[in-house]
């Protein structure tokens, strides 16, 4: 295997591929003297030496004092390799259809249109990948994490910053310890987790397990199952074609147009579902507890259901009701503050258990006639800030690499 090993004190790193059959090493510098030949005795001293084994190039770059700023730019032929570690600098990559493992201690990393599977490390800048055929691993300690168009299974880890991901054929797994995690058009299963922002998934094929310790839950256009999960946020779900199991601490539930089973609990707020499947052998189990909030479900008029739905007053004062446009059963309790009633939809069918512990319950069957159904957010403003972040990014692209 051909490959180029690249260690750099400091500088910034550029490797282009092209269609020439030897390796171009081009190294440049500001230095900050006072006569040429002062540049020349620093130069010859403290330029990059270069070294040759078999099908094996390595490039050791030297420090000095004097230098302002120092550049290297490496062209490499097809199917070469690289290995790149600078200390101190910029690492980019392009044109690449070897293997890329680039590493910097303070520095921004990006690479474009590479061929094999790509590793990025740095512990204080941004990654970003657009156009990796194989695998991606990239981590910071302190950046934003970019990728578009990804050909197998990746993963992003940063330590203080955004994570977005644009047209992965495989599965992610992402997570950062204080930013927002946005995923667009995944080819297999999303695993996204982050300790203080909102998480998006839009367009997934696979399953979608989501966890934010600060944020809201945005789901659009998932076929596979959702498991999520946000300590202080709202839900919003809409398109959904699996099994689904929320929850949140504080914040509402709103779940539209969706096609499998339900599971939905939020400790401080209201919770709304619309169901829309037409295949009814499909599990339809549902789910839905509030402590404080009503609750609203939608159904298709003919779907067969059995419902169960319990209201618990904080006190018998209190009057909250069960409405609803299917024919249903008051059942006596040994409570004045309970409030519960049953029913069989359409002969009956999967359970639906609805409870509330201070709050009204609404059943509709969806037509326009009905009372009891609710307008819900699409999330679709979520969406489209995320679109005006993502074009204003590609006009500073090749400005924010560093190279």
């Amino acid at each position: 295997m051909s490959i180029v090993r690249a260690k750099i004190v400091h500088a910034d790193v550029k490797i282009t591929g092209w269609n020439q059959s030897r390796v171009e090493i081009i190294e440049n510098a500001d230095l900050n003297v006072y006569t040429k030949e002062e540049a020349r005795e620093i130069v010859d001293q403290f330029e990059s030496s270069f070294s040759q084994s078999g099908s094996s190039i390595t490039v050791r770059g030297n420090n000095h004092g004097h230098w302002n700023k120092k550049y290297l730019e490496i062209r490499v032929p097809n199917g070469f390799s690289l290995d790149v570690n600078v200390q101190q600098g910029a690492v980019f990559a392009e044109n690449v259809d070897g293997n890329v493992d680039l590493r910097s201690n303070s520095g921004d990393i990006a690479v474009k249109d590479i061929g094999g599977n790509v590793i990025m490390r740095t512990a204080g800048g941004q990654l970003e990948a657009f156009g990796v055929e194989g695998s991606c691993d990239g981590r910071t300690s302190g950046g934003n994490i970019t990728y578009e168009n990804l050909g197998k299974d990746s993963k992003a880890q940063t330590s203080g910053g955004n994570i977005r991901v644009t047209n992965a054929k495989q599965s992610l797994s992402l997570k950062t310890s204080g930013g927002e995690i946005g995923v667009k058009h995944a080819g297999g299963d999303v695993v996204a987790r982050t300790n203080g922002g909102s998480v998006g998934v839009r367009d997934c094929k696979g399953n979608a397990e989501l966890r934010t310790n600060g944020g809201n839950l945005f789901l659009k256009d998932i076929i596979g199952d959702i498991t999520g999960k946000t300590n202080g946020g709202d839900i919003i779900g809409v398109n959904l074609e699996g099994m689904l199991a929320v929850e949140t601490n504080g914040g509402d539930i709103e779940l539209q147009d969706i096609r499998g089973g339900v599971r939905a609990v939020t400790y401080a707020g209201d919770i709304s579902l619309e169901i829309t499947s037409t295949d009814f052998s499909k599990n339809h189990a549902t789910d839905l507890k509030t402590r404080h909030g009503d609750i609203h479900v939608t159904i298709p008029p003919k779907m067969p259901l059995t419902v169960y739905a319990t209201i618990t007053k904080n006190s018998r004062w209190e009057r909250y009701e069960i409405y609803t446009d299917f024919p249903m059963t008051k059942q006596s309790t040994n409570s004045s503050r309970i409030t519960r009633s049953s029913g069989k939809v359409n002969g009956g069918g999967d359970e639906m258990n609805l409870e509330t512990s201070a709050g009204n319950i609404y059943i509709s069957d969806g037509t326009g006639n009905s009372r009891n159904r609710k307008r819900m957010r699409s999330g679709n403003e979520y969406w489209d800030e995320k679109e005006h972040e993502h074009g204003h990014h590609h006009e500073h692209e090749h400005e924010d690499c560093g190279c």
